[in-house]
């Protein structure tokens, strides 16, 4: 059977090609809006045995049977199908007290307040196409012949699908009347395969008119607490976050080929948990588990990247893991307060049935807490928002990091700690380098014809960095290397404080420069200085929130013909140019680096096993002749990062 894709965010259900599609593919309406097993629940908060009920448009449905067999007996079903009239009181021959007759929704011939309850379980959907003028004017009238009809404190509860255009109209028709309280409720729809949630509207008729609107609520599946809205715009946003998470549990039904991600809201609609999918691509998925990700640990490369995330599912043993991460602005009390919370949705995305058929209890898997980091300080740059420097334990190895909380909790930089010279003192390392694409940047030295490592103590060069970060890598430099110039460029003032005042960062060392200025406008102006500005390597280790261009680092304008002009321009004549290139589009990958084999004699390419990080070793001039293996042979060893360069060489790919 076809399926209609899931869309890509929830406002896509206000899409109306989607709604063409979808209705293209499902045919067999009486199954969608679910039978009295499935809304019984909400109906009998707003029904009482006594009530009398009308139904309108009642087809060939089951509902009036089911009702009267639970105990509700005055209910009046009426259709202008005089064939599912007859159809209907042939069915119900043995249930006396249910009435069918032929008659219009807009025109019961019934006396005013003469019924308690009007139900409606489709009909709307039917009458009221998207962009029918005709129709808009005969659902007015057959809403108006509902308010006639309902008595003072009378229910009108329709069953919908909840189409944009039918909750427009039925707000724009019952609000302004400052007469009904307005509520909408979720229904978890049992039909078999069906992928859509439905909902019922309930408009409750008050005595007389209030002086003005009174506030619409919403109340999801399993919950009696509503969420009070005060427009139509609140409402859809309620309804379409609904409709796509039954889409995406619909989508969870079978193996998933690719990684499946959705954000879980709480009552007031702000975003409380990201959850992500990961399958194995198997027939049949036996065991399944969620793992709760502290904070503090969301930006790690095991939870924070696609390539990660699998790792981690085969790390768990999981035909099906679902790796759930955190959100800051949120507060959590406990992994007991989570597991409660989520344990209702993840139920359902459960593939393991027990051997009566029924969903098994899902196992939960954390690494102790639901919050592992010391926050150490906090800030907000003008730049780049809302920041935080965190203390974070890693298998009994503690680390510092810098984390962008407005950029998806992106860790910009990470430091490890040392034993200071007092006892128990703790200081930022520049000994080593904590991140993988930091350590495979100095693999830009390799091309450099006087190779500083070899002799670093002795090896004079100028380096700038392009994109500071806490600091480390230019920091690193300083110390490793006492001949180098290291010149930081950074556009943001706040973020080389941070790196001074939290990292350690040698602002003050006389063989550090920094220059707080647009990376693009540094280039341009060392490339139009003399010779003696020219860099020997530049480091271009520029961040952004992914682009139109897939690319996350760097910025697509450094990858322009301009950039890429003023960057073999601002290198001496045998310069080196790494570049971190972060991107989940190959095509992008290929293409950045056909731009940068363009204006340099040499390309090689170190991939990360970490994801999709790639660093690009450009070099100005033809570097083809150099000896790796004797130049392995030549590094000082003694020195633990130059021992991570030689074992990071075998990666260095020719282009």
């Amino acid at each position: 059977q076809m399926a209609v894709s899931l869309p890509k965010s929830s406002l896509e259900f206000s899409d109306p090609e989607y709604w063409k599609k979808f209705f293209a593919i499902h045919r067999s309406p009486f199954e969608w809006y679910g039978d009295y097993e499935s809304l019984g629940a909400v109906l009998e908060k707003y029904l009482k045995p006594v009530d009398d009920i009308l139904q309108l448009g009642c087809g060939n449905s089951r509902l009036a049977s089911e009702l009267h067999d639970v105990g509700y007996r005055n209910i009046l079903s009426i259709d202008t199908n005089a064939a599912v009239i007859t159809e209907q009181t042939a069915r119900n021959r043995e249930r006396k007290a249910l009435k069918f007759e032929v008659k219009s929704a807009t025109e019961t011939g019934l006396e005013p307040e003469a019924m308690n309850v009007v139900l409606d379980k489709g009909t709307l959907d039917a009458l009221l196409p998207p962009g029918d003028e005709g129709a808009e004017q005969l659902v007015k009238e057959m809403f108006e012949e509902v308010t006639r009809v309902l008595s003072p404190a009378g229910r009108y509860l329709i069953v919908t699908l909840a189409q944009e255009h039918i909750v427009r109209a039925w707000i724009r028709h019952f609000l302004p009347t400052n007469q009904f309280i307005l509520r909408i409720h979720k229904i978890d729809n049992s039909a078999s395969g069906f992928p859509m949630p439905v909902f019922v509207f309930v408009a409750t008729k008050m005595k007389m008119r209030m002086p003005m609107p009174m506030p619409m609520e919403f109340c999801r599946a399993g919950n009696d607490k509503p969420v009070r809205l005060s427009n139509a715009e609140g409402v859809l946003e309620c309804i379409n976050s609904e409709q796509y998470l039954s889409r995406f549990v619909h989508l969870c039904a079978k193996p998933l080929t690719s990684e499946a991600s959705i954000v879980l809201s709480s009552a007031d609609g702000n975003p409380r948990y990201k959850m992500y999918i990961v399958d194995d691509a198997v027939a049949q998925l036996r065991n399944f588990s969620v793992f709760v990700v502290p904070i503090g640990r969301d930006g790690d490369w095991l939870f924070a990247t696609e390539k990660g995330r699998r790792s981690l599912r085969v790390q768990c043993k999981k035909d099906r893991l679902a790796i759930v991460t955190l959100f800051r602005e949120c507060t959590y009390e406990s992994l007991d307060q989570i597991r409660d919370e989520l344990a209702a949705f993840v139920l359902r995305l459960n593939p393991v049935k027990s051997a009566r058929g029924a969903t098994d209890r899902v196992e939960f898997l954390s690494l102790g807490d639901h919050d592992v980091k010391k926050t150490v300080a906090t800030g907000e740059s003008e730049m780049n928002g809302r920041w935080s420097v965190e203390d974070v334990l890693i298998k009994d190895k503690e680390y510092r990091r810098l984390v962008f909380l407005s950029s998806q909790n992106l860790v910009q930089s990470e430091a490890a700690f040392k034993e200071g010279k007092k006892k128990g003192q703790k200081v930022i390392s520049f000994d080593t380098l904590a991140c993988e694409h930091h350590d495979v940047m100095l693999l830009s030295f390799v091309l450099l014809k006087d190779c500083p490592l070899v002799r670093p103590d002795t090896v004079s060069l100028k380096v700038a960095v392009l994109g500071l970060g806490g600091g480390l890598l230019a920091g690193f430099l300083v110390k490793n290397l006492p001949k180098a110039q290291v010149t930081g460029v950074e556009l943001d003032p706040q973020v080389v404080k941070i790196a001074t005042d939290h990292f350690s960062f040698p602002s003050s060392d006389p063989r550090m420069e920094v220059r707080v200025m647009d990376a693009m406008d540094y280039l341009k102006e060392i490339a139009a200085g003399d010779a003696s500005k020219k860099q020997d390597v530049i480091m271009v280790d520029l961040a952004s929130s992914m682009s139109e261009e897939g690319l996350s680092c760097p910025p697509p304008v450094f990858l322009s013909e301009e950039a890429l002009v003023a960057m073999r321009g601002a290198l001496t004549d045998d310069g080196i140019l790494a570049l971190n290139l972060v991107t989940r589009d190959e095509d992008v990958s290929k293409a950045a680096k056909e731009k940068v084999g363009k204006h340099f004699a040499t390309l090689a390419v170190v991939s990360s096993e970490e994801d999709v990080n790639e660093v690009l070793i450009a070099a100005k001039s033809e570097t083809d002749n150099f000896d790796t293996k004797k130049l392995m042979r030549s590094m000082d060893k003694s020195r633990p990062w130059i021992k991570r360069c030689i074992e990071n060489i075998d990666k260095l790919m020719m282009v």
